[in-house]
């Protein structure tokens, strides 16, 4: 996948929250294939994630709608 460079604005909470998770994602397993965890990795995790989720949640509506 390539990557492109983007800037978004987040809450200061947001960020506080993702710093808070980078020490306790170093210390499980599920996480040692990305490296070292970072606050960086972490809110592209983040975004990861919540597209999926959000991208489920369309999908399960859309097969509601089409029963």
């Amino acid at each position: 996948m390539q990557e492109v460079p983007t800037s978004i604005r987040l809450p200061a909470s947001f960020l506080e929250r993702a710093e808070a998770l980078v020490p306790k994602l170093n210390k499980l397993a599920d996480y040692e294939a990305l490296g070292r965890v970072t606050r960086h990795k972490v809110l592209r995790l983040a975004v990861a994630r919540g597209l999926e989720a959000i991208e489920r949640k369309l999908q399960r509506r859309s097969a509601r709608r089409n029963k």
